[in-house]
């Protein structure tokens, strides 16, 4: 594969039918769309020789919860299966287990920090430089009653802090806080006040499954924008490439200041951000922590999509 990056239907990826993958590593979920990929691969015949289930403790779903069996569905794929329980979200493969391996990772069951933790140890640990990537979108965000603010994907306190494996020191005085938007209440402003930085730049997703969500991502995030103004960007949510550019013209427009990344959106803001972070210096990636994220936030299965990344 000669381009640096691929983005296509996985239904109709000629780029994902041209490779084969030993591993396929994927995030044990209470959402339905998480196993989507997985099983649309088995369905058309390929070969995976081994899928990787991580079980993640904050994602964890107990035998009494009623959606323990859709959070083991996984089971049910025609793939040799390894699952690797990950106590306090460390990730703790044995790196022999994958060098040398060809990997496919379906990133839409990953909390956005255990992804960004993921593409660090696939290209700094393991030493991958082909990052092959699958995502679905969901067909509907649980909302409750008031849409406008009933989104919760975040439980209990919020912490803000940086990623270890992406965290770069710099003047303090110096640092650019840039804030991809997501549809919680007061996150964006949490982070804000944590990091209290020279400048802060927001970022607003345009969904592709539901154009609407675009306002409903402004409305709970209002309380930052009346005093900031409107996102100066706004980018699709299910591009990372439209995520890694954005963040590529920040740079260019801001190269004394120290970048500090903090993805409040969609799993493929971070997927951009991640890799962006990985081949360029001065970004800091950080997040908005809880213990325990929802098990479920989205109902239904949308668009899946392949992406592939020159790293």
């Amino acid at each position: 594969m000669s381009e640096a990056y691929v983005m296509e239907a996985l239904s109709q990826s000629p780029s994902l039918n041209a490779n084969s993958f030993d591993i396929m590593i994927i995030a044990a979920s209470g959402d339905a769309r998480s196993y989507k990929g997985a099983f649309e691969l088995a369905d058309s015949g390929r070969i995976i020789e081994n899928l990787v289930v991580l079980k993640y403790e904050s994602q964890l779903v107990h035998e009494a919860d009623p959606r323990y069996e859709s959070y083991n569905k996984f089971q049910s794929i025609d793939f040799p299966t390894t699952v690797l329980n990950v106590p306090n979200d460390i990730l703790t493969i044995e790196p022999t287990f994958l060098l040398g391996k060809s990997i496919l990772v379906d990133i839409t069951g990953f909390s956005i920090p255990n992804l960004l933790r993921l593409l660090f140890f696939l290209r700094e640990i393991i030493g991958v430089h082909d990052f092959h990537m699958i995502y679905t979108e969901p067909k509907y965000y649980l909302f409750g009653e008031d849409t406008f603010g009933s989104y919760e994907y975040f439980i209990g306190e919020r912490q803000y802090r940086a990623l270890d494996e992406f965290y770069v020191s710099g003047d303090d005085n110096r640092e650019l806080l840039t804030i991809f938007l997501g549809f919680d209440r007061m996150t964006s402003s949490i982070v804000k006040d944590a990091v209290d930085p020279t400048e802060t730049i927001l970022v607003n997703g345009f969904p592709a499954m539901t154009p609407k969500l675009k306002d409903v991502s402004i409305l709970n995030n209002r309380e930052l924008i009346s005093v900031l103004g409107k996102a100066k960007y706004s980018i699709k949510t299910n591009n990372p490439f439209s995520t890694y550019n954005t963040l590529y013209q920040i740079r260019e427009e801001n190269p004394e200041m120290l970048i500090n990344v903090c993805v409040l959106g969609t799993k493929t803001m971070a997927l951009g951000a991640g890799v962006f972070a990985l081949l360029n210096k001065g970004i800091k990636l950080s997040y908005a922590y809880t213990k325990e994220i929802a098990i479920t936030t989205s109902l239904g299965v949308g668009g899946s999509w392949y992406y592939y990344f020159k790293v």
